[in-house]
């Protein structure tokens, strides 16, 4: 066997060896610009935040990417939690976590109460618990919030789209105030793996 022919019968085999060839990677994003005020400055921000189906179980993956894709009726879930934590210009390690019951409707508006420290990406499987407050948390090294105001307005279900305006008070009366749309996508994509 020449070199070339080597060569071909090498490349033709690559997608079969391990490491290499391509697989489907599939994330949730959402994406907050945003409107952020901290006491008295005030600033722009793109938050994000993001999951796929590699950083988390693979039926919660399903369940939060059905959910996020028609909060109007997810089946079996009674809760999405998520958090953003990109985007702020700050290298203190912020974040914003939400809890949403669902299902939710157009035009909803949602009343938001201050969960206790938690984040990341999830659903909590049940019975709908309808008119429970969202779940928020905001932190900053520096701020812990003691309390917080504001509203979630529901603008869509499919994919779900969100109005936020949060204000949250630190006991020693320090304010951050986060408001503007959020909205969620879905995304597969082919990715090289390595197996």
């Amino acid at each position: 066997m020449g070199r070339r022919q080597f060569l071909l019968v090498l490349l033709a085999c690559l997608p079969s060896i391990s490491g290499c060839g391509k697989c489907f990677v599939e994330r949730i994003e959402v994406a907050l610009p945003a409107r952020f005020r901290l006491d008295s400055q005030d600033r722009a921000l793109l938050l994000r935040g993001q999951v796929t189906s590699r950083n988390i179980d693979r039926n919660t993956f399903d369940s939060l990417e059905r959910a996020v894709s028609d909060a109007s009726d997810p089946p079996g879930v009674q809760a999405i939690i998520w958090t953003v934590d990109q985007g702020f210009d700050s290298s203190l390690a912020p974040f914003l976590a939400f809890d949403l019951g669902v299902p939710v409707a157009r035009n909803q508006s949602l009343p938001v109460a201050l969960g206790s420290r938690f984040g990341g990406w999830g659903v909590r499987s049940g019975s709908p618990r309808p008119g429970t407050p969202v779940s928020v948390y905001f932190e900053q090294e520096g701020f812990v919030p003691a309390s917080v105001d504001g509203v979630l307005l529901v603008h869509e279900t499919e994919p779900l789209r969100l109005s936020v305006d949060l204000a949250f008070r630190s006991a020693a009366g320090n304010t951050v105030r986060i408001d503007g749309e959020m909205q969620f996508v879905s995304i597969s994509e082919r990715v090289p793996c390595f197996e």
